[in-house]
């Protein structure tokens, strides 16, 4: 076997075990009082209209030729679920639906620091060795779809490091 099978079967393995992690830990609402639930479902519909107009909008455009010969379908894909995945955090947050009960915040920041901090080198690494980051005058996958994800991540830290200053000075009101 060369070692893009091993790539291919590492990947779908992570795949598995990220899927497996994800049912276990949001599984039944666990930790959310009823509040959140309710205002998580709000976000919910929110991100699932925002993905439905993003893909109409999507539709429409890869029938015109200008936007088919500069962005490819999967960068659009990406772009999609990312924004998608905005919408419904910053919904979330800004309702107190994020996190669960007794949830470190500062847990959750490492994370999307992890995340912005990866995407950011990747970016900043295919820039430095092209000088541009189109591929061949297009926008693609990578890394523009590295430039999108850590963007969400780093709106979505921000959103999150906002409304933890705002209610610790609610609390000290």
């Amino acid at each position: 076997m060369d070692i893009m099978m091993y790539v291919v079967i590492a990947a779908a393995l992570a795949l598995v075990v990220l899927i497996i992690l994800a049912t276990k830990y949001t599984s039944k609402g666990k930790g959310f009082d009823e509040m959140q639930l309710v205002k998580r479902a709000d976000a919910f519909r929110a991100g699932f209209f925002t993905m439905l107009g993003c893909v109409v909008m999507l539709l429409i455009l890869e029938n015109w030729r200008p936007w088919t010969e500069r962005v490819t379908s999967s960068f659009s894909l990406v772009a999609i679920i990312m924004i998608t995945m905005a919408v419904f955090g910053i919904h979330c947050v800004i309702h107190d639906a994020f996190f669960r009960m007794q949830e470190s915040r500062k847990l959750y920041l490492g994370l999307c620091a992890a995340v912005i901090f990866g995407n950011a080198m990747q970016v900043f690494s295919y820039y430095r060795d092209n000088g541009t980051l189109l591929q061949n005058g297009k926008v693609t996958l990578d890394p523009c779809g590295n430039l999108v994800t850590g963007s969400v991540f780093l709106i979505l830290a921000a959103v999150i490091i906002i409304k933890m200053i705002a209610d610790r000075k609610e609390e000290k009101e």
